[in-house]
C-alpha cells in the first residue's frame, strides 16, 4: 500500500485510527533465540505459474514508470552474531521519494531512519527502460540491467546509516490472488511480492563491516501501481507453522475515500502456486487499558497503536501482532514522507495450527 496520495491526487484528512478492543494483550515482546529467517530460491515463477490467469506482467513490471512503488525488508544474519532488520522504500512521481530504516534486533538499539523527497535524482536506463534511481547517497536498482529476474540491488550510505543489500526472487504472492484488486475512488491497484529472496551484501556498524550471512537472511520485495487505499495499516507476515511449514502473507486494513469503507483482507502463498485470497473481518488494536501500547510522534504529532489481533474469515487463523519496539516511524519534511515501517513479533494459529513469525507493519495516515 506504497503508492503515495500525490500520484492519487487524493486530498483527504481523517483519522486512521483502525477499532480498538479491550482484549488481554499478548505477552511483552521477549526473545531467547534468534528469529528464523529464511530464504527460497527459483526465481518468479514456478513451474505450474502459467496456470494462474494473472492480469500482470510481473517480468515488465520491474522497471520504474510514474507511480511506480518498490519497496522491500531485508530481515539478515550478520557476521557479528547480531540479526538485523532494514527497510528501503522508492517511489518516483513527480518526485523521487526514498525513505529508509535500520535496526539492530539482537540489542533491540533505536531505530534508525531517513527520508528525503527531491526533483534532482538519477535515473538508471538500459534498452528494457528505467532500471534503477537514486538520490542523496539512497539507491534502488536492477541486480543486472540485462536481466532483470536476476535480483534487484539496494542501499544507501550517509553519515549515519550504510548498507548494501542485493536479492534474488522467490516464488510470487499475488495481492487480490491475481495481483490487482479495488483501492480507493474505484482506482485499481496492482501489486505483487517476492516473499523470501535468497540476500547478500553488507551493512557498517558503528563504523565497522558487518556482512551478511545468506542461508540465515531474507528479503520481502513488494511491487506496487496504479492506486492505493487513502490510507492503511499493511503487515507483512513470515509465519512458520506447525505441521505446514512457512506462510507468507500481507494483511490489509484499507481506506477507500470513495466509498467510505475499511477493506479489510489478505494475500496468502502457503506454497508456490498456492494463491489465497480471504478476508479479515477483524482487525482491532488493543486497548492501552488491557495492556496494548501506543506511540506518539514528538515529529508529527501521530500516535501509532503497537498491539493488535486479526481474526481471519475461517475462524480458525488468529493472530497476535506486536511491534518489538515503539519508536519505528520513518519522518522527514514534507510530511508526506512520513510513515510507520516497523518490525513486529507475530504469535497465533493459522488454520488451527500453532503459528509464530516476524515481519512488518506500515501504517500511513496520509
Amino acid at each position: 500500500m506504497r503508492v503515495f496520495l500525490r500520484l492519487c491526487s487524493l486530498a483527504v484528512a481523517l483519522v486512521t485510527k483502525i477499532a480498538s478492543v479491550a482484549t488481554a494483550a499478548p505477552a511483552k515482546y521477549q526473545r531467547s533465540t534468534p528469529y528464523n529467517f529464511q530464504s527460497e530460491k527459483g526465481g518468479l515463477f514456478d513451474e505450474n505459474y502459467d496456470n494462474i490467469p494473472s492480469l500482470l506482467n510481473v517480468s515488465s513490471s520491474l522497471t520504474f514508470t510514474t507511480g511506480s512503488s518498490f519497496w522491500a525488508s531485508s530481515f539478515v544474519q550478520g557476521s557479528n552474531g547480531h540479526q538485523y532488520f532494514l527497510v528501503m522504500h522508492a517511489f518516483l512521481g513527480e518526485e523521487l521519494t526514498m525513505r529508509y530504516g535500520f535496526m539492530d534486533i539482537t540489542r533491540g538499539k533505536s531505530y534508525v531512519q531517513a527520508a528525503h523527497s527531491t526533483t534532482n535524482y538519477t535515473l538508471s536506463e538500459s534498452s528494457t527502460g528505467i532500471t534503477g534511481v537514486s538520490a542523496n547517497g539512497a539507491f534502488f536498482t536492477a541486480a543486472n540491467s540485462s536481466d532483470l529476474l536476476a535480483g534487484l540491488h539496494y542501499g544507501v550510505s550517509s553519515s549515519n546509516l550504510s548498507f548494501d543489500v542485493s536479492f534474488g526472487f522467490s516464488p510470487v504472492l499475488l495481492y487480490g490472488g491475481l495481483g490487482v484488486f479495488q483501492g480507493t475512488n474505484g482506482l485499481t491497484v496492482h501489486e505483487w511480492a517476492s516473499p523470501a529472496g535468497y540476500t547478500t551484501g553488507h551493512l557498517v556498524v558503528n563504523g565497522s563491516r558487518v556482512d551478511i550471512q545468506p542461508a540465515a537472511s531474507t528479503t520481502w520485495f513488494d511491487r506496487q501501481w496504479g492506486g492505493a487505499y487513502a490510507a492503511w495499516h499493511w503487515f507483512e507476515i513470515n509465519l512458520d507453522v506447525d505441521g505446514l511449514g512457512p506462510v507468507k502473507m500481507g494483511v490489509c486494513d484499507g481506506y477507500d475515500a470513495g466509498t467510505a469503507t475499511w477493506r479489510k483482507f489478505v494475500a496468502v502463498r502457503e506454497q508456490p502456486g498456492i494463491q489465497i485470497l480471504e478476508a479479515v473481518p477483524d482487525i482491532t488494536a488493543i486497548l492501552t487499558s488491557a495492556g496494548g501500547r501506543t506511540f506518539t510522534s514528538a515529529v508529527t504529532n501521530t500516535t501509532y497503536d503497537l498491539d493488535y489481533v486479526m481474526t481471519f474469515q475461517d475462524q480458525s487463523t488468529i493472530l497476535h501482532v506486536a511491534t518489538i519496539t515503539a519508536d519505528q516511524e520513518i519522518v522527514a519534511t514534507p510530511a508526506l514522507t512520513a510513515a510507520y515501517e516497523g518490525m513486529i513479533s507475530i504469535t497465533g494459529t493459522y488454520k488451527g495450527m500453532r503459528a509464530a513469525g516476524y515481519g512488518v507493519l506500515e501504517i500511513s495516515t496520509a
